[in-house]
């Protein structure tokens, strides 16, 4: 039944917010560039959310850019666990972009609540003088690999810079861009777009498609797109891994506003919400049936069951993208992006001094979520 007036409506939030895990445990059960990774332009597609119930207190609004297997935990834990777990008192509903720049806009705006894709768009608003919030990372590490032309002679980065080849990218500022910048930076090469002969090429697909062809010669693609045009007789091969360089990276954060953080409605939903999201982190990490099968769901176009079984363990085992336990929240990993924000030329030394990183990562409600998880409540 609907609640009636604010007073009351504060009242049964901030019960919510305190005792929601002791509920669950009593019985409640019941989505750039790079797919979504930042970098592209473009329009606003809508996208559609599910008309609240009268029930509800409180449906909050995620803006996303695209439906990718190492999302669906997330994505999974803010549709459908949260209000599981809340008795459909606290629920989520998302809004679909064309890019990661334009849902962090529109929290900006107020327009929605939660932004949880890349962490260098947060960090570009803190900047500019918005208050966000980061409550911990959405997926972890980097799954990119240097690819070049077999018929291209450079057998190491340093040639492949210094030739006179094409690098693409998806996006001056996107997360190729910036990763590539943050590589040749280590390896005490030059990150001048011009000179290193990077050039806005489009998303992963674009290039992958664009560096068999020979449109390019060489870009950093996903190791999934490495796999399936090597499997094509495409003439390319791995130049490099971006692990080598980053073990620790932040792909995706999940941000909110500090005005949300100090509404009651906000406090109660991120509570519940992170702790939710690592039940399904983990549920995922560790049963690829449950992640397959809210795969099925969620993404618009059916997935074959092979290669989303390799995909998991790639995600699960070699990346362990999707983090539950308490040390996941590893404030090295964002400081790695700044750093390659910064070789990149998107922010300048200046300007990372004025990041004050300690008030944009707040650790309470992961350390809170991490601590009061249920292990395979969603099994």
């Amino acid at each position: 039944m609907p609640f009636d007036g604010n007073h009351e409506r504060r009242r049964v939030l901030k019960t919510i917010g305190g005792l929601t895990a002791t509920a669950a445990i009593a019985g409640c059960s019941g989505d750039g560039g790079d797919g979504g990774n930042g970098g592209d332009t473009g329009t606003d597609t809508g996208g559609t959310s599910t008309p609240a119930s009268e029930s509800v207190t409180y449906d909050a609004t995620m803006g996303i850019v695209a439906t990718e297997l190492n999302q669906i935990p997330s994505l999974t834990a803010f549709r459908n666990l949260l209000s599981q777990a809340t008795d459909e008192q606290l629920t989520g509903s998302y809004r679909t972009f064309r890019n990661s720049q334009l849902p962090m806009q529109a929290m900006v705006g107020g327009e929605i609540d939660y932004y949880a894709l890349s962490f260098g768009n947060t960090v570009s608003a803190s900047l500019s003088g918005s208050d966000m919030r980061v409550l911990g990372p959405k997926t972890t590490g980097t799954d990119y690999q240097m690819v070049v032309r077999t018929d291209i002679n450079a057998s190491n980065l340093q040639e492949l810079v210094n030739g006179d080849y094409t690098i693409g990218v998806a996006g001056l500022g996107g997360l190729s861009h910036v990763q590539m910048a943050g590589v040749l930076a280590q390896e005490g090469l030059t990150t001048d777009v011009e000179e290193a002969g990077i050039q806005n090429i489009g998303g992963s697909s674009t290039r992958t498609s664009a560096v068999a062809s020979g449109e390019i010669d060489a870009t950093p693609i996903h190791i999934d797109q490495v796999g399936r045009i090597q499997s094509e007789d495409a003439p390319v091969e791995v130049l490099f891994d971006f692990r080598e360089y980053f073990p620790s990276f932040i792909n995706q954060a999940i941000t909110v506003t500090q005005d949300f953080l100090d509404s009651e409605e906000g406090q109660a939903h991120v509570e519940n919400y992170m702790q939710v999201m690592l039940e399904a982190n983990e549920a995922a990490t560790n049963n690829f049936d449950w992640l397959y099968e809210n795969a099925q769901q969620l993404m618009a176009e059916p997935l074959d069951e092979e290669e989303a079984r390799t995909s998991w363990e790639f995600n699960a085992e070699t990346i362990e993208t999707w983090k539950y336990e308490a040390d996941g929240f590893n404030d090295e990993s964002f400081q790695n992006y700044v750093e390659a924000m910064e070789a990149a030329n998107v922010i300048d030394s200046n300007q990372v001094e004025e990041i004050e990183m300690d008030e944009i990562l707040v650790h309470d409600y992961w350390d809170a979520a991490a601590e009061n998880r249920q292990t395979d409540r969603w099994l």
